[in-house]
């Protein structure tokens, strides 16, 4: 998918590619995730964890409630610390072993392979995901063998190796039917219709998400029903069918929202991201990817991290901030390659290839893109390798090279036309009326009612058994897409809590601040200070209402966030109209005094690009200054309430002194950031010579800004 700056293509021809490719990919990439969303969340609430160590830790406990706790206790760790839940795992293994506890053993060695999978770490996940199966089928689990080869499936569909993943998850299906293992069936349709999904087969998928939906209700699990239904709702948004796909997931969030499940509600944020994109709403679906992102990030899951950084650089190329896209695209490739994910791989080489095209270089372009197609047609992805084709179109034409573009051109309109979606429309409507019939078949049925009550008895059984037949397929729960939800233990209070903290203050003083009660100031000898001031804020503050004023600062401030934050910058307050942010601290190694310097670039030409669309509307604009210097400060909270975490010394002043000092339209920095900035590729300097400062005398400026091609 690609998104094209007016300033290098038609309006018109942007409108066509958002509406005709890029959506597709960007909900493909929500629901890659959605497949590993409905794990447990992790149990986040100190006392809960400590009880549970208290347990497994304590010898006169039963063996199968030190089990059970170990069990939960690594449930509680595996995503925020997936090494500490490996040195639990571990020790279960070598205790189940022991004390004989066969399957318990079986589930043990799922969850060391597990810990590995969180973390990325493919190949080690896959050699203990092997030995699961070989140790469940020697003692006869085979509701652990089916687990394991489906978690197998799920490594290989996380790396875009479709055709091996839909191997595992057959096999998987094959052994759950053989030995009627069916509560454990609908989970792996539903993987099996996901990786159909994923190669752009949506009869196929749509036949399997509705077999999957009806195994569900006859089993009376209605909850997890709703996973297969909100992948179903992909399909309808393909079909244009958005309101139906919307009324899926906002029920979907508000379950999720009354539960606190924040791992599921950002997986739901991603797939109402993608819808937004479908519908053209690019700033709605900007605001749900950077909700879902701190999420993730906390969540440590580098997969689902290099598709969430993906797909913000997709919106950033939307808008012209193409070094932050380019930032964005770079940390996903880098991430994917040492995963060996080749889905990854070929996206983010796709968007390096974009926006090297954007910015007139069609030989990098078609480098990358090359790079990505080779990947794409290894895996058999559709809609990358729709993607691809066309950028390689593109970027050839451009150059002249009139053969391969024409190839690239037949390739995508044939790729295109092999996507018969009349016939699956047909086949969903057809498979929405059965089942809809179906099920009301099974509502009206008294024996369907007495099962039912009979299935719940047996799941509450089965909850107390960890230690025989269940422990042996309870993983496939929590990793193999089976999505048996456990009630969401999460400290709803502390939770919440620390979610606000690491919104107001940076993550290590907020950690400091947690555990000594305070948090030192510290010097920091290189700090980059960026002050910025809107020209004509007073002007448009009498033509606009009090919530427009506000709804358009917000606008500004929101897309300077994103900025900053692609970038490791640090932003430290607003006052008024003023935005302040600072590179090399909390940690020095974040961000560099160029990293500052191209942010305000960047930040620059996101206000010329706003005022342009505002004065076609007929709208007051801003205008902006920007200052910045570099040199020691002291950093840290104050007070007891209200906290806010704040820079002071003269350093803040003198870069106050260099916004005040510019021009509107102009990035002003001071001598002390040239000196350390002169050197970086892409920047051009103009002196200004000595300027007057007000409270500072005379002083060396340069205006700074990009480097003729």
């Amino acid at each position: 998918m690609t998104w094209h700056c007016v300033k290098h293509i038609r309006a018109l021809e942007t409108k066509r590619r958002i509406s005709d490719r890029s959506v597709t990919r960007l909900h493909h990439i929500a629901l890659v995730v959605l497949l590993a969303a409905f794990a447990p969340a992790p149990l986040h609430a100190q006392s809960n964890t400590d009880s549970l160590r208290q347990v497994w830790e304590d010898p006169s406990r039963v063996d199968s409630v030190r089990y059970s706790a170990c069990f939960d206790l690594i449930m509680g760790l595996i995503y925020s610390y997936p090494d500490s839940a490996r040195i639990y795992a571990l020790d279960l293994e070598k205790f189940t072993s022991q004390r004989k506890m066969d399957s318990s053993q079986g589930s043990a060695i799922n969850l060391i392979a597990s810990s590995y999978w969180v973390q990325g770490e493919y190949a080690k996940a896959l050699a203990g995901f092997d030995t699961a199966v070989a140790f469940c089928r020697r003692i006869g689990d085979q509701a652990g063998v089916a687990a394991a080869l489906s978690n197998s499936g799920n490594v290989f569909y996380y790396q875009g190796r479709y055709a091996e993943a839909l191997a595992f998850q057959e096999q998987a299906l094959v052994v759950l039917r053989a030995h009627r293992l069916t509560a454990q069936e609908p989970g792996i349709l539903n993987n099996i219709a996901a990786l159909y999904r994923s190669q752009g087969k949506n009869s196929e998928a749509a036949e399997y998400f509705v077999q999957a939906m009806r195994l569900f209700d006859s089993l009376g699990r209605w909850d997890e029903r709703t996973v297969a239904e909100e992948n179903l709702a992909g399909i309808y948004k393909d079909q244009k069918d958005y309101d139906k796909a919307e009324a899926i997931y906002t029920r979907a969030l508000q379950r999720a929202t009354e539960r606190k499940d924040v791992y599921r509600m950002a997986s739901l944020w991603q797939n109402m991201a993608a819808l937004s994109m479908a519908r053209g709403d690019t700033a709605m679906a900007e605001r749900l990817y950077y909700r879902a992102l701190p999420v993730i990030e906390k969540q440590g899951a580098k997969k689902e991290l290099t598709m969430a950084y993906n797909n913000l650089g997709l919106i950033l190329r939307s808008r012209g901030s193409l070094d932050s896209a380019a930032v964005l695209a770079n940390k996903a490739l880098s991430i994917s390659e040492a995963i060996d994910d080749d889905m990854g791989k070929a996206l983010a080489l796709y968007s390096l290839g974009d926006v090297a095209l954007m910015r007139g270089d069609a030989t990098a372009a078609i480098a990358f893109g090359e790079r990505s197609l080779a990947l794409s047609m290894a895996t058999g992805d559709k809609e990358q390798k729709l993607m691809d084709h066309e950028l390689l179109h593109q970027a050839y034409a451009r150059i002249g090279r009139t053969k391969e573009a024409y190839q690239h051109a037949t390739d995508l309109l044939t790729l295109r036309d092999s996507a018969n979606t009349d016939a699956e429309q047909r086949t969903l409507l057809r498979l929405e009326y059965r089942y809809d019939y179906d099920k009301q078949a099974l509502a009206d049925s008294l024996s369907f009612a007495a099962a039912t009550a009979i299935q719940h008895e047996e799941v509450q059984k089965q909850k107390l058994m960890r230690n025989g037949f269940m422990g042996g397929f309870a993983l496939v729960a929590v990793f193999a897409g089976v999505f048996f939800f456990q009630r969401n233990r999460i400290k709803k209070e502390k939770d919440r809590s620390e979610e606000l903290l690491l919104n107001i203050l940076p993550e290590e003083v907020a950690e400091e601040l947690k555990n000594t009660g305070g948090a030192a100031a510290k010097h920091f000898e290189n700090a980059t200070i960026l002050f910025t001031d809107f020209k004509g804020f007073t002007q448009a503050s009498e033509k606009l209402s009090p919530q427009e004023l506000v709804e358009e600062l917000n606008t500004c401030f929101m897309a300077f966030d994103h900025i900053i934050t692609a970038r490791g910058i640090e932003k430290i307050k607003t006052i008024g109209d003023a935005y302040m942010c600072a590179g090399g601290l909390p940690d020095p190694m974040t961000s560099s005094p160029a990293d500052v310097v191209h942010a305000a670039l960047e930040m620059q030409t996101f206000m010329v690009a706003r005022k342009k669309e505002r004065d076609a509307q007929g709208l007051p604009a801003f205008e902006m200054r920007v200052g910045i210097h570099t040199g020691p400060v002291v950093a840290g909270i104050v007070g007891v309430k209200k906290f806010q975490y704040d820079i002071w010394g003269d350093t803040v002043n003198t870069a106050s002194r260099m916004e005040s000092s510019g021009e509107v339209g102009q990035v002003n920095i001071s001598e002390a950031t040239y000196a350390l900035v002169k050197g970086e590729p892409g920047l051009s300097f103009t002196p200004r010579g000595k300027v007057q400062a007000k409270g500072k005398g005379e002083m060396e400026m340069y205006f700074v800004g990009r480097a003729e091609p």
